[in-house]
């Protein structure tokens, strides 16, 4: 079991595109979610780790930790399946939740790039910057693999897919915002009245 886990995190991560065409096909979304879910408890651990907090703190913040990453995880697959049927995918929506989460497995090293900062003072805050940068930069890389793979389409539609996804989760966070915005006015003309 452990061997096949381990094998999918390396080559996710330094064979994406064997990684992707054996997993995204075969249904293996437990993996994905427990990258996910070894993703958000190492970045759980680093900021609770940074801040000092005390056990109950800690557990709070790993509990939300792990239900907003596996939120954001399954509301992204959502949209990602939607807007790659809309570029005409062939794929189910568990093979695109394992190409997600399979693609969110570089957030792994955010904790140490936490550290930086800690251990070499203002170069660390750059180098940490850059990680950053990098990791975001290979997290959509992969994605973008995975969608391809995933949806049975070029990368070229995959791109596609994943800036339409990206315009329409931009677009709900929008209207989201404005309806809340709204909703206060509302209420606040209410009490005042």
């Amino acid at each position: 079991m452990f061997h096949g886990l381990f094998q999918t995190a390396y080559l996710t991560l330094f064979d994406p595109a064997s990684a992707f065409a054996m997993r995204a096909q075969k249904a293996f979304w437990w993996q994905a979610a427990s990258f996910v879910w070894l993703a958000a408890s190492l970045l759980s651990f680093s900021q609770s780790g940074a801040s000092r907090l005390s056990a109950g703190s800690m557990a709070l913040g790993l509990v939300l930790s792990w239900g907003s990453l596996f939120l954001i995880w399954w509301l992204s697959a959502m949209l990602l399946h939607f807007s790659a049927e809309l570029f005409g995918g062939q794929g189910k929506l568990s093979d695109t939740m394992t190409a997600t989460g399979l693609a969110l497995l570089p957030l792994i090293f955010i904790a140490p790039l936490k550290a930086l900062p800690n251990i070499l003072g203002k170069a660390g805050y750059t180098l940490s910057l850059l990680g950053w940068m990098g990791i975001c930069f290979w997290v959509l890389a992969l994605t973008v693999m995975g969608l391809s793979a995933a949806q049975k389409f070029s990368l070229d539609r995959s791109i596609g897919s994943l800036i339409l996804g990206l315009m329409l989760a931009a677009a709900l966070l929008t209207l989201s915002l404005v309806l809340l915005g709204l909703q206060l006015i509302f209420w606040g003309a209410q009490l005042a009245a």
